[in-house]
């Protein structure tokens, strides 16, 4: 798989490090951008152009949900929350998957596996942007 381009959303940086640690386990994945609040996400996403982010609902300026409108580029998206009861409007969204704080590296595989599987089927994730001949 080609590599994938990758911005964390969150405003608590021990889970923006939680994620980070985990995406380390991915070898075709690059974290290209933090960003600890909602407009910084907006803004760092449309600049960078990533193939894919994981935001957090409940973040500063704007949360998750208005990212996720707000975005001009739009990446294959990941939600993250500490409450379950968000996991219902995140289907709302155009998000693929929700993940539940603390995530856990057996969730991130998963969600891994969907988006690869998203990606080859799509071809969503631009290939020939990273070098790779399809």
């Amino acid at each position: 798989m080609a590599e994938i381009k990758v911005v964390l959303a969150d405003d608590d940086e021990l889970a923006l490090s939680h994620l980070q640690r985990l995406l380390g386990s991915f070898p075709q994945v690059e974290v290209v951008g933090l960003a600890r609040s909602g407009r910084e996400a907006v803004s760092l996403v449309d600049r960078i152009r990533p193939d894919l982010i994981f935001v957090d609902v409940e973040m500063p300026g704007l949360n998750g949900f208005q990212v996720l409108k707000a975005l001009t580029h739009k990446p294959i998206a990941v939600v993250i929350t500490a409450h379950a009861s968000y996991r219902q409007m995140v289907f709302e969204t155009d998000a693929i998957e929700c993940l539940l704080k603390p995530v856990s590296l057996a969730d991130m595989q998963r969600t891994m596996n969907k988006i690869e599987a998203l990606a080859e089927a799509t071809g969503r994730i631009n290939r020939s942007r990273h070098g790779v001949d399809r």
